[in-house]
């Protein structure tokens, strides 16, 4: 849907009625990649990635190689060693362990800014809130919504459990990354009269 600033009026953009849309929050997916892995593989939760070097072992008195990584027990502090055929790194977007193999890889800045969340609605399915959201959304929960206005976006679509995942985006220059540059920026966005989502 694409919302036009002045007259305040929605109209759909493209549809495809073949789209066979899914959905899932993250956690849910993340915890049914992890049933899925076999037996034979440990996933070590609650470690601090430190190091990690290739190894000629498997750890395990075997030639077959592998990878050592060090890592610190996040309730203990303590360091300990972790051998294993493959390392993932997931360590978020300033990770260590990609910053060894790209060291010159810098963050920049993408040209907008996001703002996310889930809202949990169980138990307020009929609320005047979630029957306005399904009046203005009517395909919710088939499809992906996108409300496009000038420097700015949002992205509208529910997820199994009574929730609605939102994602709101907001093109403009790079801010001075301080407590509150980006709470400033909202404000000046909502009180500016020519926005409108």
């Amino acid at each position: 849907m694409a919302t036009d600033s002045e007259t305040k009026a929605a109209r759909t953009l493209t549809r495809d009625e073949g789209f066979n849309f899914r959905a899932a929050h993250w956690g849910e997916l993340h915890r049914r990649l992890h049933e899925a892995l076999p037996a034979a593989v440990t996933v070590h939760w609650g470690h601090q990635f430190l190091s990690f070097e290739v190894s000629d072992t498997d750890g395990h008195g075997g030639k077959r190689g592998g990878v050592v990584a060090t890592a610190r027990l996040l309730g203990t502090g303590e360091t300990v060693e972790v051998a294993g055929d493959l390392l993932v790194a997931a360590d978020g977007c300033t990770s260590s362990i990609r910053r060894r193999f790209l060291p010159d890889l810098k963050l920049r800045y993408s040209g907008y800014c996001a703002w996310r969340g889930v809202f949990d609605f169980t138990g307020k399915e009929s609320s005047d809130i979630i029957t306005g959201i399904r009046r203005a959304y009517p395909e919710l929960g088939s499809c992906l919504y996108f409300d496009l206005a000038e420097k700015t976006h949002a992205v509208l679509y529910e997820l199994p459990g009574n929730r609605l995942n939102w994602l709101w985006y907001i093109n403009g220059p790079e801010p001075e990354l301080t407590v509150m540059a980006i709470p400033c920026m909202l404000v000046q966005l909502l009180t500016t009269d020519d926005v409108f989502l």
